[in-house]
């Protein structure tokens, strides 16, 4: 996956010269770094328990490794050992509560972990991305869709049978008044929890609805440190574009907010950022009687604004990798240029500050035995309003690492 990603990223950087080429190739390799850790990052243990056929529960730290085989250890620093749906009951998480038991569909023999979505006399179950329902009388019994292709002169046609209706009706065939609604219920796992618990009611038993995740807001404060990797553009009289920048420190701090983060994935970030940001760049043009050395000594505050997207955060991966976009304004503290060779010795201050940006982020957060890191790469894109002529440039590519404290 890396490798296709970085075969790509060298056809793109040739065939656009993307502008600095090293830094854009490494934001681009992070990008893809940040997918294939989308895809194959490492579940980590959450807080649990697990439950014996015998009936004794064992509080301890749970991983799900399939909808068969768990890994289960008492304390983080103790050894684990693996379970399958044949050596215990079932499995608890705490955060958010989930349960999940051992069963075997009768009719196929196919045994699985089942979610209780609802835990009842008649049980909503979920696994496979598949919806069940069950009752110590019936076998379970699978809640679905059918598509079927109906064939005409006209052709070929699709078509959908929603089988999972006949199916509550029949369960509620000694509840009329909750049969009566089984034909409306759409097929999403709230609805078909409602009817569930509606079902029990009227059988005068008691449910345990897990169909609803707590709501989660998350309210952070972020410290990071970092480097700098920035380039200059000027357009003028005598145009340059340098290559190759020093590092520069940079440090900053953010708030995020992360409202319904379990639903939305999604976090809202404020910062504010010094950067410093150097050159120190030759060139020759055949203006020039000889090389000319162009170096840049800038400082900059820059507070931000940006939207992130957390794809793996309701997985508790040990790796929760991010993308996201947003923007920041520099106001400068000093910009200083120098312009050297044979003929010219020349010592200026760039005055304007950077005008709004167009920024890039990709980045990963690190739990580290409870502990919150942060590890990002941001680019960005913006240019100085120069008065009465043509606008400069300027890019910057950091490299941070950084602290999370939870707030809320």
């Amino acid at each position: 996956m890396l490798f296709i990603c970085q075969v790509l990223i060298n056809h793109l950087t040739k065939q656009y010269y993307l502008k600095p080429l090293a830094m854009n190739k490494l934001f681009l390799f992070f990008i893809c770094f940040v997918i294939y850790t989308t895809n194959y990052s490492q579940v980590t243990f959450e807080t649990g328990s697990i439950t014996k056929f015998n009936g004794e529960t064992i509080n301890g730290y749970v991983k799900i490794l399939s909808d068969v085989e768990i890994e289960f250890k008492t304390t983080l620093d103790a050894e684990s050992s693996n379970y399958n749906n044949k050596s215990i009951k079932g499995f608890s998480l705490a955060e958010p509560e989930r349960k999940f038991v051992s069963k075997t569909i009768k009719k196929t023999n196919a045994s699985y972990f089942f979610e209780y979505i609802v835990k009842s006399e008649v049980s909503l179950l979920y696994v496979n991305n598949n919806y069940y329902i069950h009752s110590e009388e019936n076998d379970i019994i699978l809640l679905e869709i059918k598509k079927t292709n109906e064939v005409t002169k006209k052709g070929t046609f699709e078509s959908s049978i929603s089988t999972y209706k006949g199916v509550l009706s029949y369960y509620a065939k000694d509840c009329p008044e909750v049969q009566e609604e089984a034909q409306s219920v759409s097929f999403k796992r709230n609805k078909l929890a409602d009817y569930i618990i509606k079902l029990n009611e009227c059988r005068k038993a008691d449910s345990e609805n897990y169909s609803y995740t707590s709501r989660i807001d998350l309210l952070e404060i972020s410290f990071t440190v970092g480097s700098n990797f920035a380039n200059f553009q000027n357009t003028g009289a005598e145009p340059y574009k340098t290559r190759g920048s020093s590092p520069g420190l940079s440090v900053g701090s953010f708030i995020s907010f992360s409202p319904d983060i379990t639903r939305l994935n999604l976090t809202f970030q404020l910062g504010l950022e010094y950067n410093q940001k150097k050159v120190d760049y030759t060139y020759k043009t055949e203006n020039l009687i000889s090389e000319r050395t162009i170096t840049h000594d800038a400082a900059v505050i820059e507070p931000f604004a940006a939207i992130i997207y957390q794809p793996l955060y309701n997985k508790k991966s040990l790796l929760n990798p991010y993308i996201g976009v947003g923007s920041s304004y520099g106001f400068n503290l000093k910009n200083d240029v120098t312009k050297k060779d044979i003929i010219t010795d020349e010592a200026y201050e760039v005055k304007p500050d950077q005008s709004f940006s167009v920024m890039l982020k990709a980045g990963t957060f690190i739990m580290i035995k409870k502990q919150k890191f942060v590890f990002e790469i941001s680019y960005t894109d913006y240019n100085y309003q120069h008065t009465n002529y043509v606008e400069d440039y300027g890019t910057n590519l950091q490299l941070k690492l950084g602290y999370v404290f939870s707030i809320k």
